[in-house]
């Protein structure tokens, strides 16, 4: 038998409504975002989501965090802080490595017309330690 876990865009499971504006802490007007679910091997899920309130001191007005679960939804941990890149789509590898790629500008340009490459970290324990930074795509683009 298999269990389902209903992954939705407002459902923080685990986590304080960040839609109430209190004194002293984050909120989100627009509510909680759990994007990207990627189903790991041993019955766990791995997503991106904002579902912590982290806001970093510069740029963005949220951060997706990287994020892994058991698959009934229990025992939620966030294994990727301050994922600035906003990398989205964690990827099982044929070898049983979660790759994590995003887009890295490598210029102070600052926008998203900056010099730019694909980049991508590799993790054998599922999430909780990152190794290997490899560039994947040069900017062949010259943007």
């Amino acid at each position: 038998m298999t269990s389902m876990f209903l992954f939705g865009p407002n459902d923080p499971a685990d986590s304080p409504d960040f839609r109430a504006a209190e004194a002293g802490k984050n909120y989100f007007a627009y509510g909680v975002f759990n994007t990207g679910p990627c189903p790991l091997p041993g019955g766990k899920l791995m997503f991106t989501s904002n579902r912590n309130g982290f806001k970093p001191p510069k740029r963005v007005p949220h951060v997706m965090q990287l994020f892994v679960m058991d698959d009934d939804g229990s025992n939620v941990e966030c294994v990727g802080h301050l994922n600035l890149g906003m990398a989205l789509h964690p990827t099982v590898l044929k070898d049983g490595r979660v790759m994590l790629a995003w887009t890295e500008f490598y210029t102070a340009v600052g926008s998203d017309w900056g010099e730019a490459r694909i980049a991508a970290m590799y993790s054998s324990d599922q999430g909780k330690t990152w190794k290997d930074k490899t560039v994947i795509q040069e900017n062949i683009g010259k943007m």
